[in-house]
């Protein structure tokens, strides 16, 4: 039987007869096939799309539709949620490479040196504690500021803020739920920056799906629920953060009234009133006041002029002299970290010199403090070290190093022997191993190992610790803190501890150990100290 021949629609697209001369559907004209041929140059329509419809009934669905409405069937996706699952795995990976990746060194008051300390708290009693209150109020008080990440942390918060969640309801609840048991765990964990930051990351992610999700399905019970867990446990984050800042700050108020109180019983209150006004101070160049500009009062007092701080004293000011020193001074370059009130400036420049103006209006005097503690000390004095080549790299080695056991592929040195025992070597094998990978990559992903052979090198070692470092010439390692028990000789071991730099010659497949032991004997930290600049030192030998 011939099959009938049909004819569609150029307007709506309907199937009709071919014989029909209007559409059945939208009544408009219809063309036979050799009207087509001939109109066919004049115009041409074209449908293009994909019409989507419910699986359960047929009914055409609008794009963003999680809820057919003629039938009721929920529309699911399983691709977009396999896509979720690879979100979550992603994550989860990501929390497995933070948990076993060294952290990022400590910062603040724990490593600051002797002098440094001493000098911090001088100037605090010497300025009624206003350098305190400065140091710590920034940090609580810039809470939205991202703390320092590792490469680790910066990639999961690269996917968390990317990741384009999904369209149907199951897997935005399945997300939802996610990030929920995300946000519980940090509520419960110690409040710091770096977990208040993850709980502001995650909670904007599920305010992003809770309003994809009052669009594609409004009113849902579920998805309602969870996200007010979220922001609850949101909320329980920022009282905790408000809590510590209040008690901070109650403590430091009460200090200062202490000290206020002690000052005007010993009637150090009072000394402001017994300064001579008309005194006038001799501007010296130094190492500071070459990189400020001379204030336009000649009257004042210096009152602290040490190795690493300078301080002044400028009388007979005013605002507008105020005002106008700061401007002076940022174009010196203090412009890193400004800090600016009505009467207080902070700020530093590229070199890391530290600068902070007062001025007291009541007064008319201005109060001017620089020093240099942030700068690190890099390398050894002119004529105290000599330049020792190993293969295919450069150590700046002190003086007072002495070389005695040297073997093959292994230099042994000492600065003190016996019970105060301070010994350093740098051992550089090849790896025999072919089919391992020698370069920085091989060796962070191999830390685990790393770790157990150091601390097998001695009778009794542990590796307290484990960070990236990386020298002032590119050389990158990773820089291990051991303790360990140390053999002297057959009788006599001594308790101890150091250091062992690991990074690889990717050149000659070789690894380079370059450790310090100290036994707890030794005293200060002049040694350790030299054994940084050591190995900030390494650089590749270009001969």
């Amino acid at each position: 039987m011939k099959k009938e021949k049909r004819i569609y629609c150029s307007k709506c697209g309907q199937e009709n007869n071919a014989d029909a001369q209007f559409c059945q559907n939208c009544s408009a004209p219809l063309q036979n096939e050799k009207d087509s041929e001939i109109s066919y140059s004049e115009r041409k329509q074209e449908y293009a799309g994909k019409i989507i419809k419910c699986p359960a009934c047929g009914e055409e669905l609008p794009s963003f539709t999680a809820i057919c409405p003629a039938c009721g069937h929920e529309i699911n996706s399983s691709r977009v949620s396999e896509s979720l699952d690879k979100f979550i795995a992603q994550i989860e990976e990501c929390d497995r490479r933070i948990a076993n990746s060294p952290e990022i060194p400590k910062k603040g008051w724990s490593t600051w040196g002797k002098w440094k300390k001493i000098g911090w708290v001088l100037l605090n009693l010497y300025f009624a504690c206003i350098p305190l209150l400065i140091y710590v109020f920034r940090p609580l008080l810039r809470t939205d500021k991202a703390p320092a990440l590792t490469a680790d942390e910066k990639y999961k918060a690269t996917i968390i803020e990317n990741f384009p969640f999904p369209n149907d309801r199951g897997s935005i609840l399945e997300a939802l739920l996610f990030i929920k048991s995300k946000v519980a765990f940090l509520a419960a964990e110690k409040i710091n920056a770096n977990n208040s930051y993850w709980m502001r990351l995650w909670t904007k992610k599920a305010e992003q799906l809770h309003e994809k999700a009052e669009i594609l399905f409004p009113g849902d019970k579920i998805a309602n629920e969870t996200y007010q867990e979220i922001l609850k446990n949101s909320n329980i984050v920022k009282k905790k953060l408000r809590i510590r800042l209040l008690l901070t700050v109650g403590v430091i108020i009460i200090f200062v009234a202490f000290m206020g109180v002690r000052s005007g019983k010993n009637g150090i209150g009072n000394l402001a009133d017994n300064k001579d006004y008309d005194q006038k101070y001799d501007w010296q160049e130094n190492q500071f006041t070459t990189l400020l500009p001379k204030p336009e009062s000649e009257y004042g007092k210096v009152t602290m002029e040490m190795e690493k701080q300078f301080s002044v004293e400028i009388y007979k000011t005013s605002t507008e002299m105020y005002e106008e020193y700061v401007k002076e001074c940022r174009n010196n370059g203090f412009t890193v970290d400004i800090t600016k009130t009505e009467g207080m400036f902070s700020a530093h420049n590229e070199e890391g010199y530290q600068l902070y103006i007062y001025y007291y209006e009541n007064k008319k005097e201005m109060h001017i403090s620089i020093d240099s503690n942030d700068i690190e000390e890099k390398g050894f004095a002119e004529g105290t070290y000599e330049s020792l080549k190993v293969k295919n790299f450069v150590f700046d080695i002190p003086d007072y190093w002495e070389e005695e056991g040297s073997k093959n592929e292994y230099l042994q040195y000492y600065a003190e022997k016996g019970e105060k025992l301070v010994m350093l070597s740098i051992a550089y094998p090849v790896e025999t191993d072919d089919d391992y990978g020698v370069s920085f990559d091989g060796l962070y992903q191999d830390n685990e190992n790393m770790i157990d052979m150091i601390a097998s090198m001695f009778t009794d070692g542990d590796v307290i610790d484990n960070e990236v470092f990386e020298s002032a010439y590119g050389v990158k390692g990773i820089l291990y803190r051991f303790s360990c028990n140390q053999k002297i000789n057959w009788l006599t071991s001594v308790d101890a501890n150091g250091y062992c730099f690991c990074f690889p010659s990717e050149k000659d497949r070789r690894w380079f150990y370059v450790y310090y032991v100290q036994t707890n004997k030794v005293s200060g930290n002049d040694y350790k100290d030299d054994y940084m600049k050591l190995i900030s030192s390494i650089r590749e030998n270009d001969e």
